[in-house]
């Protein structure tokens, strides 16, 4: 089964300081091929694990 990242993993993960800004420059490198959606979800995951 393939787990799914919810809005608060996320939240967590950018954290609250500039949200808008860090979750725009993410978008930015996962469009230009610079961040691979599939790293994207294990660190968030990895992160979330330590909560």
């Amino acid at each position: 089964m393939t787990k799914k990242i919810t809005d608060n993993q996320m939240r967590n993960w950018i954290g609250s300081d500039n949200t808008e800004r860090d979750a725009i420059a993410i978008l930015v490198c996962i469009a230009n091929g610079d961040y691979k959606p599939s790293l994207l979800k294990k660190e968030v995951l990895q992160f979330n694990d330590t909560l």
